[in-house]
């Protein structure tokens, strides 16, 4: 797997996330592709939804073939 940004610049990974990687450093390269987040106000708009999701889809193409996708959703 390609990463989409150079490792030094990536920001830390989730907790459950970090652990399997130190644990299968050999085997798995985490390639962050989005963050985001929204404070309480109830449902995002469709509009917020879909450029989310074309971000996301977008960075995945970019980053060539990967093997899963881990989601860390609250």
């Amino acid at each position: 797997m390609r990463a989409a940004q150079p490792r030094e610049t990536l920001p830390p990974l989730p907790g459950r996330c970090a652990r399997i990687t130190r644990e299968r450093a050999s085997e798995i390269e985490p390639v962050p592709l989005l963050s985001a987040w929204a404070s309480s106000g109830g449902p995002r708009s469709l509009e917020c939804f879909e450029t989310l999701e074309g971000r996301l889809v977008e960075q995945l193409r970019a980053a060539g073939q990967v093997d899963g996708v881990y989601l860390a959703l609250p």
